[in-house]
């Protein structure tokens, strides 16, 4: 799936080669993506991101009205999450033969018992760039985003301790982004941005119900290095 990605951004790049008005950068970049849950306290499971890497290619055009500069981007996306248990033997009774309970304090984690799942997945971003200061400014748009690797259903249990919650990823999603940009030379361009889903990645659903009772957010920041291919 992968070469296939890579040869279509090629055929993409040649095709538009020869249009002037039309510039063609590849980008490369690093950045990390956390699982979050906002404004929420650590649950029962402990889920966390891993290093983002990223590479693709860039289409932009000026607009015709102003100074404003358009840009959509295809990105081939990899990273990951890890889930780490509850260390459920380092947390003392109060009382012989009583129910273990909390009291506040960050849940113990078995970190010898962590989970990892990476995957790959396949990024529409579309921005308005706008200068500030010179040549360089801020840039902002949105994600449509599709991920290529499947999570094995027989790992769903490593990310809920609750077995009444059935862990679901939604494989298509919608991201917001906000950064700045900085022009180096006449072909270099290095772009630093954070990110967010605006549709949730990872719900939780009751089996019963069915109803979602609590969902995780992929969010994170990135940092990219342009090179046009045409002037």
């Amino acid at each position: 799936m992968s070469k296939r990605i890579i040869t279509i951004l090629s055929l993409v790049c040649s095709l538009n080669y020869s249009y002037s008005q039309v510039e063609c950068t590849i980008l490369a970049g690093r950045g990390y993506a956390d699982m979050e849950i906002p404004f929420s306290g650590e649950g029962l499971e402990l889920l966390e991101g891993k290093p983002l890497y990223l590479a693709g290619a860039a289409f932009s055009g000026l607009h015709k009205e102003g100074p404003a500069k358009w840009e959509i981007q295809m990105v081939l996306r990899h990273t990951g999450l890890r889930s780490t248990p509850i260390d459920w033997d380092a947390i003392p009774e109060p009382f012989p033969g009583e129910t273990k309970v909390f009291d506040g304090t960050p849940r113990p984690r078995d970190y010898s018992l962590t989970f990892h799942w990476d995957y790959w997945s396949f990024s529409l971003p579309i921005s308005i760039l706008f200068p500030v200061v010179g040549p360089g400014g801020i840039l902002a748009g949105a994600d449509f985003s599709y991920l290529l690797t499947r999570f094995p259903d027989e790992d769903k249990a490593a990310l809920s301790p609750n077995l009444y919650l059935n862990p679901e990823f939604n494989y298509f999603n919608i991201q917001g982004h906000f950064g700045f940009f900085i022009p180096i030379g006449k072909r270099i361009r290095i772009d630093t941005k954070v990110f967010s889903d605006i549709i949730p990645r990872l719900p939780y659903y009751n089996i019963n119900s069915g109803n979602t009772e609590k969902s995780y957010r992929e969010m994170g920041f990135s940092v990219s290095l342009h090179y046009k291919l045409k002037n």
